[in-house]
This record gives structure tokens, sequence and C-alpha cells, in this order.
């Protein structure tokens, strides 16, 4: 169960990472997640998060960040990419950005899918 003072996107975008990716180092850290602040930019949001040092690190693949999932939402225009970015092995922020100009602060009514980066 996550906690952690996330909101229900974030948690939903956490669960989403850890049933997709199945790596038990990055399950370990989002387990361990817990929120330190949340910016909101009009267009999505950046998410900074501490994780528990006591878990075993990750291969951050030199800072590119971990694909989440796309977004959909009435809330959002066209849809949004969810990002997690990582700091020496250790996941340290979560970034939504939508596709079109505007991420409502409160978004209520959301699924979720793979996303799927074009060759």
């Amino acid at each position: 169960m996550i906690d952690g003072g996330f909101n229900d996107l974030e948690k939903a975008v956490l669960l989403w990472v850890i049933d997709y990716y199945k790596d038990p180092k990055l399950t370990a850290q989002i387990q361990t997640a817990k929120l330190v602040h949340r910016e909101w930019t009009k267009v999505g949001f950046w998410v900074q998060l501490k994780v528990s040092k006591d878990v075993a690190s990750i291969n951050d693949a030199d800072g590119l960040p971990i694909d989440g999932p796309l977004i959909h939402s009435n809330d959002i225009d066209y849809a949004a990419i969810a990002l997690l970015w990582s700091n020496d092995g250790y996941i340290n922020e979560i970034e939504m950005a939508a596709y079109g100009d505007f991420f409502n602060e409160n978004v209520s009514d959301f699924t979720l899918s793979e996303f799927k980066p074009a060759n």
C-alpha cells in the first residue's frame, strides 16, 4: 500500500509502475516513498519525493527517466505522460506533463494506459 501523502493520481501512477515493471528494487523504493513537495505548472506537475536509502538502489541509466503511464482525463488537454526520475539509483521525482495546454490542478477522473514511445 502506498500512502506517503500522495494524491489519488500520484498513487495510481506509482502503482502502475510497480505493476508494469515488476522490479523488486523499484517496488521497494516506491513502497517507501514520501511526498516532499508538489508543484503545479498549469500544464502538469513536478512531484518531489524521498525514498528510504535502506532499500537497494536501481540502475538509473545515467539519469534517464523511467517511462510511466499515459494519463487520460477530461481534466487534461489531450493526455499526459508520467515519468519517474532518479538520481544515484533512487527515484526522486514524478513528472506529469500534458500534451496540450492545460492540466487541471485537481484531476478527479482518469485512466492510465501504456506509453509507447515512437521509434
